[in-house]
């Protein structure tokens, strides 16, 4: 029946589609008063709280996708739990720029290569547990990024964005991640 399709594709196929369909058709023929005319619309209103999470979680998939596509050697981004909290680029202490991406669970820093052939180079991907995020004293714009378990002061990512609210939001972002 459903030849080479997995289990898992025909049933969020048949949820996603099928489902909202037929509970829609058998609501439309249902006289009005009927006894089963309440439970039709809840079970309609259920299944279609269950589709909005299934393209929720989808199109959430294909951003994650998106981004280890990008990359060269990618670490393992795919997570049953794993969600892009903010996505953006900067500029390093060294003047090349760097793709930031955070997670809800790590933070992702790569560089952005000059040539358009080639992928990003994961510089840097720290587990939530293991990040360090401060503010640079001097420059509002600058944030500094690290490991925890990395000692020597040459570990630190140096990152300067462009524009302080851009600082300001991924510091947020990154300092949520000890909350969470």
């Amino acid at each position: 029946m459903c030849k080479n399709a997995c289990a898992h594709r025909f049933i969020v196929k048949n949820i996603t589609l099928r489902y909202p369909l037929l509970l829609g058709a058998i609501g439309a023929c249902t006289p009005a008063g009927h006894e089963d005319e309440r439970n039709l619309h809840t079970a309609l209103r259920s299944v279609q709280a269950v589709v909005a999470t299934i393209n929720e979680l989808q199109r959430e998939t294909e951003r994650i996708c998106a981004v280890r596509d990008e990359l060269r050697d990618p670490p393992c981004l795919l997570h049953r739990d794993r969600r892009i909290v903010c996505d953006t680029t900067a500029l390093a202490d060294t003047g090349r720029t760097l793709r930031i991406v955070v997670f809800n669970d790590a933070v992702l820093v790569a560089k952005v290569p000059t040539d358009a052939e080639r992928k990003l180079k994961v510089l840097h991907w720290i587990a939530a547990a293991r990040l360090r995020v401060l503010r640079d004293e001097g420059d509002e714009q600058r944030l500094l990024v690290s490991d925890v378990h990395e000692r020597t002061a040459a570990q630190w990512q140096r990152v300067r964005f462009a524009s302080k609210a851009q600082c300001n939001t991924l510091y947020a972002a990154m300092r949520s991640l000890h909350t969470a």
